[in-house]
């Protein structure tokens, strides 16, 4: 039996094929158990610093030591929900899709022809890359809006020699 001819000689194989895919996230420096041992020590500060300012009889100011704790935890937490983002992009010869989950969980999907895309990189010399966006008829779209700059960096190379490998 013959192999399938394709007249442009690609692989026909290879023609649905996805060859990139990457899901981007928001960077966290802190992990939930830094998270959690960030808050016993603060709480065993305060604990400790709040016992001499009860001896000293100035006890009003021990119950804003837990506001100002509770606030922390407050701002932590909904840093942590606001991690939960994330942009799921795939890229093959047929189709680019991005999934963008929000942190509550709410999913938009977009689809793009990866012949008629353009990726264009707004550039900042101090900075580096500060915005990465999807150009295709009378659509764009932003992408990796959260990610720091070096990952921007390396992402946009990987990204963009997909888009070069997908028009082949």
């Amino acid at each position: 039996m013959n192999a399938p001819y394709h007249p442009d000689g690609a692989d026909p194989d290879a023609y649905g094929a996805q060859f990139f895919k990457a899901t981007l996230l928001p960077y966290r420096s802190l992990s939930a158990r830094g998270f959690q041992i960030m808050i016993l020590s603060l709480l065993l500060l305060w604990a400790c610093i709040g016992m001499v300012f009860m001896q000293i009889g100035a006890w009003p100011v021990v119950g804003l030591f837990g506001l100002d704790i509770a606030l922390i935890y407050l701002a932590f937490r909904l840093n942590y929900y606001a991690a939960r983002q994330r942009e799921e992009i795939s890229v093959s010869r047929e189709q680019l899709l991005i999934r963008q989950v929000s942190a509550s969980g709410h999913i938009r999907a977009y689809q793009f022809n990866p012949f008629r895309t353009r990726f264009h990189i707004t550039r900042k010399d101090d900075i580096g890359i500060t915005q990465m966006q999807l150009q295709s008829d009378d659509r764009s779209l932003d992408i990796g809006r959260f990610l720091p700059p070096d990952d921007r960096e390396s992402f946009a190379t990987a990204f963009s020699n997909a888009l070069i490998r997908s028009r082949r």
